[in-house]
């Protein structure tokens, strides 16, 4: 009994001893200029490849490791995908029964750039014209630099309404 309070007693002063470091979060990522043009030069390279039919280079604008993926389009029918390998199934079946280019031209605006540590949210408003009609929609991306290339790790666009545009939007 004696020896279990003294082993009581060593294990209390050994943790009180210790000196508790405060929590340092990491440093975001420096996010400057040239980056954010990198950023959305990717998000845009990845709308033209999936409206061109492009799957393999499509699918290599997403991470391999991971990925979320979420559509919401008009009157809430979702499409997601929370592995590289559905994504590529449900988009690449999309392809096969989809395979005729599409000329849609997208505008996005009200970048907002959010940096972490090893990546960077990106929320914007995105308007998809395909003849008259526009497409308005909320995206949101989380993108990551891989191999000097900015990819893909989070995708969620969600529809907004359609309006009716005098001039076409250009890209």
């Amino acid at each position: 009994m004696i020896k279990k309070a003294f082993i009581w007693m060593g294990v209390i002063l050994l943790f009180s001893s210790c000196k508790q470091t405060p929590f340092a979060p990491n440093t975001p990522l420096n996010l400057d200029e040239t980056m954010k043009v990198e950023i959305l030069k990717s998000i845009q390279e990845e709308s033209d490849l999936f409206y061109d039919r492009d799957f393999e280079r499509w699918s290599a604008k997403f991470e391999e490791s991971s990925v979320s993926w979420t559509c919401v389009e008009e009157k809430g029918f979702i499409l997601q995908a929370y592995t590289k390998k559905d994504l590529d199934k449900l988009v690449g079946d999309y392809m096969k029964e989809n395979p005729t280019p599409k000329t849609v031209t997208i505008k996005r605006e009200n970048f907002v750039f959010i940096p972490d540590v090893n990546a960077v949210w990106v929320n914007f408003d995105e308007y998809q014209t395909v003849e008259d009609k526009t497409k308005v929609l909320k995206g949101v991306r989380l993108m990551k630099k891989l191999d000097n290339q900015w990819i893909i790790s989070g995708m969620h666009s969600s529809f907004v309404k359609y309006e009716q545009r005098q001039n076409p939007i250009s890209k």
